[in-house]
Parts: structure tokens; C-alpha cells; sequence
């Protein structure tokens, strides 16, 4: 089961921004690196204990590439930073949560990333690139928090990516539907604001 949210919400993102989104040389660049991200996501090698995805690599390359575009880089990092503490504490916390042992798939990390991520800045490139900058940091610190107390770790693992694409999903879901709201509140308004002029 792990591994089934990222493969199907990422292809489904590939084939939104290739063949639905205007054709620009971001969303070349966007397509390419959600490709990249899906070819290497299970390409791996292992040393003392622990497995190294090379997707982690490819996040934060293009992370970091995208980051250096967006203006306020420094607040961005500070940001990462935070959204990075917040993931591996809630990790160490879900951890130790009886409920996973009774059913796994419930995930609160995702939920709870997003109300930071929501809180630290509004605009949805910087959310999204704080997300990922900052969840990917938090799974190598988490691991090697584990890797501490000898047990064997799986860094940008499928487990992870789950995760992440499902944070990016909620970040991106949000964002469509503060639109849809902003919108009706806009119509309601004009709406309103002709009648009194007409009267």
C-alpha cells in the first residue's frame, strides 16, 4: 500500500501540468522535475543501515533551484527550518500513537504541516517549496534520529513520499478552494452593491 498515494496523485500532477496547463517554460520545468522525482523514487543504495533514496536528492536540488527563484529566500529557509522541526516531531510523536498500530493509514502529519505551512507565508510557490524543502530535511532528521538508537532507516522512503504528495495535494485543494470562496464573495458582493446603486 505504501507508495500507491505518490504514484497516483504524481502521474496524475504530470499529466495536469503536461497537457492542461498553458505552455510556458515553467511548466516545462515543473513536468520535468515531477518526472525526475517519480523516475527516481526507487532507485536507492544502502550503506551501514541505511537506505538512500535518490529522489531526496532530486527534491532537494530542484527545491532548492526553485527557492533561489522566489524572492525573500532567507525568510524561506527560516520557514523550511520550522516546517522541517515540525515534521520530524511529529514523526517521533506518531511514532508512539496507538491508533497507527490499529489502522495505519491514519496520518495526521500531513494535516497538521499544512496549518503551519499555512500560517508561515500565504503565497501557494512558497508554501508548496517550504513543504518540500522542509519535509525532506525532517525525514533525514527523523531517520537519523532513529538511526541514533541503532535501528535501520529508510531515508525518502515510500512512506515519506506519501506524505509528501499528500501535503502538496491538501496545500494545492486549499488554495483552489480559497479561490472558489473569494470568487462567490466578489459575485455577492457586485451582486449587492449594483442593487443599491439602482436604488
Amino acid at each position: 500500500m505504501s507508495g500507491l498515494l505518490f504514484f497516483w496523485f504524481s502521474w496524475m500532477s504530470w499529466v495536469i501540468l503536461t497537457f492542461i496547463m498553458p505552455k510556458n517554460e515553467y511548466r516545462t520545468e515543473l513536468s520535468c522535475w515531477l518526472l525526475l522525482i517519480i523516475i527516481t523514487s526507487n532507485l536507492y543504495f544502502s550503506f551501514s543501515g541505511i537506505t538512500l533514496t535518490v529522489v531526496v536528492f532530486v527534491l532537494l536540488m530542484g527545491g532548492g533551484i526553485w527557492m533561489i527563484k522566489l524572492k525573500r529566500t532567507f525568510a524561506h529557509s527560516l520557514y523550511s527550518f520550522v516546517v522541517m522541526i515540525a515534521f520530524a516531531s511529529a514523526q517521533l510523536w506518531e511514532a508512539n500513537l496507538p491508533i497507527l498500530y490499529i489502522n495505519p493509514i491514519f496520518k495526521i502529519t500531513p494535516f497538521v504541516l499544512v496549518i503551519i505551512i499555512f500560517f508561515l507565508t500565504k503565497q501557494i510557490q512558497g508554501q508548496l517549496i517550504i513543504g518540500i524543502i522542509g519535509m525532506t530535511f525532517g525525514d533525514i532528521l527523523f531517520q537519523y534520529i532513529l538511526y541514533g538508537y541503532g535501528l535501520s532507516v529508510d531515508i525518502g522512503g515510500m512512506e515519506f513520499l506519501d506524505e509528501l504528495l499528500l501535503t502538496i495535494v491538501l496545500i494545492s485543494l486549499l488554495h483552489i478552494l480559497v479561490r472558489i470562496r473569494n470568487k462567490i464573495v466578489s459575485i455577492i458582493f457586485n451582486h449587492h452593491l449594483a442593487r443599491w446603486q439602482n436604488e
